[in-house]
């Protein structure tokens, strides 16, 4: 499946990220562009806002940050 494909490839490259962290973002990033509940929970599949509801991750949970590669973030004092 797509899930066990993706948890190969994120311990191939030593990311702790699971699938469940990719909806919990699109839903949180959603609902904060300002789709309404019932539009996302209809993308995400789900039939109750409540289940919904609990992807949304609250402000200090989320980072808006883009992603650096730990190889790339990393600089050699010289």
């Amino acid at each position: 499946t797509l899930t066990d494909k993706l948890a190969a490839e994120m311990s191939r490259l030593g990311l702790g990220f699971e699938m469940h962290d990719f909806r919990r973002t699109f839903i949180t990033r959603a609902l904060r562009e300002g789709h309404t509940m019932n539009d996302v929970r209809l993308a995400a599949g789900h039939q109750s806002s409540t289940t919904t509801e609990r992807y949304v991750m609250e402000d200090r949970e989320f980072d808006d940050a883009p992603f650096v590669p730990a190889s790339k973030s990393l600089r050699v004092a010289r």
